[in-house]
């Protein structure tokens, strides 16, 4: 005989906070991660501090987030707010001795702010786009990088590709009764 036990139940209460875009909670996440001065308790770090503010003083729409803490700054903003869809976020508070659900929905009509981290004493070693070509300008084309792109890495049936695409252009300067282009 086998003993197969019946799942304990219990019946619980579920409330729906209303909209209160004052208090409603802010929903963020933490792509790279959570912080380990929130996730782990015993390190002794100061958790993030975030400020929630407008995208423009002027304009109703738009949030940005900034925060930071011993060793990383954190921020995320939300243009539009809304976007549309369907679905809505909420944050659910269970009282365990009150066995009730409630459901609070959450601030920016459920949109949820993507954290981009960044560690404060960082510095690349790539600066910006100009030192990605050994220093130079970056007043090359897009047509130029692509080959140089293919004459370091392109097969050879591609390497010819754009040799006659370059034996193809037209020098606008040579063209007879071309004006001022």
């Amino acid at each position: 005989t086998s003993s197969t036990s019946k799942p304990i139940s219990s019946s619980i209460k579920v409330k729906v906070a209303p909209n209160n875009p004052e208090y409603d909670p802010v929903v963020v996440a933490f792509p790279r991660g959570v912080p380990s001065s929130i996730a782990d308790d015993g390190n002794n770090a100061t958790p993030p501090t975030f400020t929630y503010s407008k995208l423009k003083e002027s304009s109703s729409r738009g949030r940005r987030i900034k925060g930071e803490d011993d060793h990383c700054t954190y921020s995320a903003s939300a243009g539009r707010g809304h976007d549309g869809r369907l679905s809505k976020t909420y944050v659910c508070i269970f009282d365990k001795k009150k066995n009730t659900l409630k459901l609070v929905p959450s601030a920016e009509k459920g949109t949820v702010f993507a954290l981009d981290q960044s560690v404060k004493e960082y510095s690349p070693a790539v600066a910006n786009e100009n030192s990605i070509m050994g220093g130079q300008d970056s007043n090359i084309s897009a047509s130029d990088r692509v080959k140089m792109l293919v004459d370091s890495f392109g097969s050879k049936k591609k390497q010819k590709v754009m040799d006659s695409r370059a034996a193809n252009k037209v020098n606008v300067h040579s063209v007879v009764g071309g004006g001022n282009f």
